[in-house]
């Protein structure tokens, strides 16, 4: 089965959720650990996505004006 590629918005929601899961009070160390990992592999996922929008915006951009 082929696995559904996140869109930007899906992964700022996701991002949102696991900020929210580690400022609550009874998160242990470990767990808040785990939260961090995935906040930062969801972080550079975003600014990956950014990145490729903003290219082909750009390429858009200097196309039109052509």
């Amino acid at each position: 089965m082929e696995e559904k590629k996140e869109n930007l918005e899906e992964m700022f929601e996701q991002l949102e959720a696991v900020i929210g899961e580690m400022e609550k009070e009874d998160v242990s160390l470990e767990k808040s650990f785990d939260l961090y990992s995935r906040g930062m592999t969801l972080l550079k996922k975003c600014s990956s996505a950014i990145a490729v929008s903003y290219t082909h915006l750009r390429a858009h951009e200097t196309s039109a004006h052509l």
